[in-house]
């Protein structure tokens, strides 16, 4: 169950993750990070010429998947109908999904960071932080349909808050 995708709840655009395994996203569109880094991400709602997801190695083998939403399409002003359905509003902000490691239980399976019931959505507002596995994603700039992300693999403590936020 995922309020941010069709598969889950709803009538949304698929996940950058869905659409890169259906062919619908260039492998060229998908950057892997193993180390810190900036970013810049393309909205992932329609075709771009540059990266539309970022896909972040994790030490015990899983991913973090992170795309850039904007309200546009199937996540923009159709979508206001259907939040009183499922009470996730239009997103303006990354959105960062979970992929286990290949020896979990849960292999193959995209969660939403965290829980089902409260996504990881950075609005530029506060970092995401995951300090298990010491991981801050923050969106620095939005500007024509990119974001400017950065991802540290080892923040600093001043960054020990959760910025996970329902939008």
């Amino acid at each position: 169950w995922d309020p941010f995708d069709p598969l889950g709840v709803g009538t949304r655009h698929f996940m950058s993750y869905h659409k890169w395994l259906l062919g619908m996203l260039p492998s060229e569109n998908v950057v892997t990070l193993h180390d810190s880094g900036e970013i810049d991400l393309h909205a992932i709602e329609k075709p771009a010429g540059g990266p539309q997801m970022l896909k972040i190695a994790l030490s015990d083998g899983a991913y973090c998947f992170v795309e850039y939403r904007t309200k546009t399409g199937l996540d923009g002003a159709e979508l206001v109908m259907n939040t009183r359905i499922n009470g996730f509003k239009p997103v303006d902000g990354l959105l960062i999904h979970y992929r286990a490691p290949p020896h979990s239980a849960e292999l193959g399976i995209l969660l939403p960071y965290f829980d089902r019931n409260h996504p990881a959505i950075v609005d530029g507002s506060t970092p995401f932080l995951d300090s298990r596995r010491s991981l801050s994603i923050e969106l620095l700039d939005v500007r024509d349909g990119v974001a400017l992300v950065r991802v540290d693999r080892d923040p600093p403590a001043e960054n020990q808050g959760c910025s996970c936020s329902q939008s």
